[in-house]
């Protein structure tokens, strides 16, 4: 089972809940590529790249408390990152980020969605 269970609402069904934790996961991962981030850039927050990975692939429900500085210093809404309303979001990240969801563009460090990133020459 993918969470933490402390942060789980009572009623909520299993299937559920781990499909809210894949689509905030999908989120997340998005704005970090939209802003050019590694994982391991994560730990100027103290967000280790396992951890980050865990969350990014919906097997832990993510902090909002550890999440904040990053999206304080990228503007990204945690209603948005949580929810999915991307009312207060910036109109170009936003945009970079719903490319980068849609999967047809190339990822700002030049990969690709869902292809292994070409090995430097």
């Amino acid at each position: 089972m993918a969470r933490n269970d402390d942060d789980a609402p009572d009623d909520a069904p299993d299937d559920a809940l781990d499909d809210f934790l894949v689509e905030i996961g999908r989120r997340l991962k998005a704005a970090r590529l939209a802003t050019g981030l590694d994982q391991v850039d994560f730990k100027q927050w103290q967000i280790e790249a396992n951890r980050l990975s865990m969350w990014e692939n919906g097997k832990r429900t993510p902090s909002a408390i550890a999440l904040l500085p990053f999206c304080d210093r990228f503007a990204i809404s945690l209603d948005w990152l949580f929810r999915g309303n991307a009312a207060l979001m910036p109109h170009e990240l936003y945009g970079r980020i719903q490319e980068i969801l849609s999967g047809d563009q190339p990822l700002p460090n030049g990969h690709t969605p869902g292809r292994k990133p070409r090995e430097k020459t």
